[in-house]
């Protein structure tokens, strides 16, 4: 029950910012990594602070996070055709 509560909450609050952080043109690699850990790392602290989810581990917290950036990088890539550079 709190797995499929955690994914929706990921793919609802995390999922416009992974999209716009992997389109922005501007990003390097090394730009586009530090975005995304900085989203990742507030992902972190704010789910790992709410009670509903204060069983789950900050480790889980993050692997769901990189299962989440995970897909929005294949569906760019297979959907819109986005090349990442």
């Amino acid at each position: 029950m709190l797995i499929p509560m955690l994914c929706s909450l990921f793919c609802s609050r995390y999922k416009d910012f992974l999209i716009a952080v992997y389109t922005n043109t501007s990003h390097d690699k090394h730009s586009r990594d530090n975005a995304r850990d900085a989203i990742r790392s507030n992902a972190v602290i704010t789910v790992s602070g709410e009670m509903q989810f204060s069983s789950v581990s900050k480790q889980d917290v993050m692997r769901y996070f990189d299962e989440l950036s995970k897909q929005v990088i294949r569906e760019l890539i297979l959907t819109r055709g986005h090349r990442f550079v």
